[in-house]
């Protein structure tokens, strides 16, 4: 009777692994698959775009967008801190059912979105042509680079928004959705790269319009969240006390910002290195 009831024992242990094994690895899965999405998405982007930037403009308006690259670099990495660190506190705070620190994570990501977006906005109103020359060096291309990030600056709230809120986003159990928004934010830019640039003939400008534009499609799928009755994560009052979250999400993300931040010395130094020494037709 004993081994009889030991047998039937183990065998309801190994049915309960089996299904949870089941379950872990359906919820790999979900999260998995948009995630590989998201980063497919973002580079193909990035590659398709420089594509139709250089047949439509030409060679200098190529060189002007690998010129902006610094600064896109710059944006993700201080974007890796309210997202990537943010998210993966969130995670950990909701493993622990502290909701409400939690909470706090995500107000102090949108306070943060909210100060940086107004920094790429003044920098665009009053700062342009210092970074474009800071950014284009003795290329000749500084009027094309700050004709494209006068309109990259001004669309900073929209561009953070897809830098930011996926994470969070997918930290909340709906990666479902933080992917397809940046995957139709991204395509919605290819198209209208050739909208803009050939269509309305706006030059430069239109490519960078298209980016923005793009963004602000994803932005607007992302209100689906906000509204959505399957978030829990809440906008929540703050303490003076709370402000030591943005250093446990700094230690979060640090391995992404100070990679990105690398890849920005990187890019802009070679950059300053092909100028020298070849000029526009090296970029």
């Amino acid at each position: 009777m004993r081994l009889k009831r030991s047998a039937d024992m183990e065998k309801g242990l190994n049915c309960e692994l089996e299904r949870n094994g089941a379950l872990v690895g359906r919820k790999f899965m979900e999260f998995f698959l948009p995630s590989v999405m998201m980063a497919a998405s973002i580079s193909l982007s990035l590659i398709v775009d420089s594509i139709i930037v250089s047949n439509i403009l030409g060679d200098d308006a190529l060189a002007a967008v690998n010129l902006i690259l610094p600064i896109t670099l710059c944006y993700t990495a201080v974007s890796g801190m309210f997202g990537i660190g943010s998210a993966s506190c969130i995670s950990m705070l909701k493993g622990r059912l502290d909701a409400q620190a939690a909470n706090k994570c995500l107000t102090l990501s949108c306070i943060a979105w909210a100060f940086v977006s107004l920094i790429g906005v003044l920098l665009g109103l009053f700062c342009t042509w210092q970074v474009a020359g800071f950014l284009s060096g003795e290329s000749g291309l500084t009027q094309l680079v700050a004709d494209y990030l006068r309109v990259y600056l001004l669309g900073s709230p929209f561009t953070f928004v897809t830098l930011i809120f996926p994470y969070i986003i997918k930290s909340d159990g709906q990666p479902r959705l933080s992917s397809t928004a940046l995957v139709i934010a991204n395509a919605t830019n290819l198209v209208l790269d050739v909208v803009y640039m050939r269509g309305f003939g706006m030059g430069i400008e239109g490519a960078a319009l298209a980016t923005i534009t793009g963004n602000a499609v994803g932005t607007g799928l992302y209100l689906i969240y906000v509204f959505s009755k399957g978030r829990s994560l809440r906008l929540s009052r703050l303490r003076r006390a709370d402000l030591k979250l943005y250093g446990d999400m700094f230690r979060m993300s640090v391995s992404s910002i100070f990679g990105q931040a690398l890849m920005f010395a990187k890019m802009w130094i070679f950059n300053m290195i092909v100028t020298e020494t070849a000029g526009q037709a090296g970029l």
